[in-house]
């Protein structure tokens, strides 16, 4: 990840979100706190598990003194010209399985919006769709769960109606993700795909008003619809 943001000019993180501590969600934040990288702000979902990723997580920010929150439904960050509407998770998730307690966080930037699901499935969707379908509608969609099948439910990625999704995926990967029901359920909203496993890193560049610019790393792609 380091040798990534040295190649875009990143030279420090404002704020870095870790929608949950699933290993393949938090690794690549523990190198970069291992290896000094700056990040002024780290957030955290608002419950706590007992995985030995968070342990090891919360272990380095107390040694290298990193500023953290934990985030809940309903707060509004402001950082830069952008602003953070966590969505999920609220207090009576507690019940629920970990992929469940993700933040999801909407990204308003003028017009434009981003939603960023983490790993939450149909049942914490179901509840989204259901009491907050205006706060979920975005133009980007970062596909929630990888794409897998346990994540498609059709009425929340019509509420979503974006024209953009983004599913963050490993070739070839043990799990078959993304999911021909969660593939279908995007054809269905018209919605443009965008996949890690094909397209490489992703790149959106946003103005206030509409996406300006989509770029991918590798030679190998697929536009699907």
């Amino acid at each position: 990840m380091q040798a990534f943001l040295a190649s875009q000019n990143v030279r420090k993180l404002n704020a870095v979100f870790v929608s949950h501590c699933h290993t393949d969600h938090v690794t690549g934040i523990i190198e970069l706190i291992q290896n000094g990288f700056p990040i002024e702000m780290l957030y955290l979902p608002q419950y706590t598990s007992d995985s030995d990723a968070e342990r090891e997580l919360i272990a380095l920010i107390h040694e290298k003194q990193l500023p953290f929150r934990r985030l809940r439904e309903g707060e509004v960050l402001s950082i830069g010209n952008a602003s953070y509407h966590v969505l999920w998770p609220k207090e009576k998730a507690t019940y629920m399985k970990a992929n469940n307690q993700s933040l999801v966080l909407r990204m308003d930037y003028g017009e434009t919006r981003v939603l960023f699901t983490g790993d939450i499935e149909a049942s914490a969707q179901i509840e989204l769709c259901t009491e907050q379908p205006d706060e979920i509608q975005a133009n980007i969609l970062k596909v929630p769960h990888h794409g897998g099948e346990t994540a498609v439910l059709i009425p929340f990625i019509k509420a979503c109606n974006s024209q953009i999704s983004v599913i963050e995926v490993g070739m070839n990967n043990f799990h078959g993700h993304p999911s021909p029901e969660m593939l279908d359920a995007l054809n269905q909203v018209q919605s443009m795909v965008y996949r890690t496993d094909f397209h490489g890193n992703v790149k959106l560049t946003l103005d206030k008003r509409t996406i300006r610019r989509i770029e991918y790393s590798t030679d190998k792609w697929r536009m699907l619809r």
